[in-house]
């Protein structure tokens, strides 16, 4: 009982099994906004390889990738209290999209600062 209370004060629902699904929908949205990321390198680039390259992929993305799975789990939890509705795996999906293009924009800003 009271450690029911628990994963649900931490989780901010009752059912870590459902949080969990959410989560991974989430990393799939960072995946695919990490992918439409891909896109827009130069081709050309020492740094870039000339055939796409997963371990390349997540070498080259590891810090955005450390913070955005850390924003995840802030995100999904306080989504209800963000959109007033429970979560979905569509909403989780769009979280890590829309958390992975902010991860991005911080990766920038400190980028800028060190200039």
């Amino acid at each position: 009982m009271i450690k029911q209370t628990y994963i649900e004060q931490i989780l901010g629902m009752a059912d870590a099994g459902k949080f969990l699904i959410i989560y991974g929908f989430s990393v799939l949205g960072v995946i695919f906004s990490l992918l439409l990321h891909v896109n827009n390198r130069d081709q050309f680039s020492d740094a870039t390889p000339a055939l796409f390259s997963w371990k390349f992929f997540f070498i080259d993305n590891l810090q955005r990738l450390g913070f955005t799975l850390m924003l995840l789990f802030f995100g999904i939890r306080f989504s209800s209290y963000l959109f007033g509705q429970d979560v979905s795996e569509w909403l989780g999906f769009l979280i890590g999209l829309c958390l992975d293009k902010v991860s991005q924009i911080f990766k920038n800003l400190t980028l800028e600062a060190r200039k």
